[in-house]
């Protein structure tokens, strides 16, 4: 199960579309509540992709592998994955390509039993974000001008 949760900056963000695809199909559709929250659940032996889009705002995806989940395993409870997503409005000449690709990678770890999240990818991602703000920042500064 995913617990879901989009804001903009410290505001919940409503009427977000959830979309999940596995294999590039969609597969299930919703949106956020009025409190900004969402619920999902997942088939075992998968990878799925959840996108998060909002008209104005950027794009956001993160991925949910449940490749090494089995159906034995699931006779007991499992973790619940919370992802907590942050959106913005999109700022006119700032390449968003990055979000193309999922920001987080969750995925249940045999060795520890839950789930949890690719620490590298997320890194990565993060970086890559901190970049595409401060470009951000420089084009509303260059559009004040």
């Amino acid at each position: 199960t995913v617990l879901g949760e989009v804001f903009e900056a410290k505001n919940k963000l409503t009427d977000v579309s959830i979309n999940v695809y596995n294999n590039n199909r969609l597969i299930f559709y919703t949106k956020t509540d009025s409190v900004g929250n969402y619920s999902l659940k997942f088939n075992i032996d998968s990878i799925y992709i959840v996108e998060l889009s909002k008209e104005k705002y950027i794009t956001k995806k993160y991925e949910i592998s449940t490749k090494d989940l089995t159906a034995e395993r699931l006779k007991d409870p499992v973790n619940q994955i919370n992802a907590q997503s942050e959106m913005h409005k999109m700022v006119e000449g700032v390449d968003y390509t990055h979000y193309k690709k999922p920001m987080v990678k969750f995925f249940f770890n045999k060795k520890t039993d839950k789930f949890e999240y690719d620490e590298k990818h997320f890194a990565n991602s993060y970086a890559a974000q901190k970049k595409i703000t401060e470009k951000e920042k420089s084009a509303k500064a260059k559009k004040k001008k």
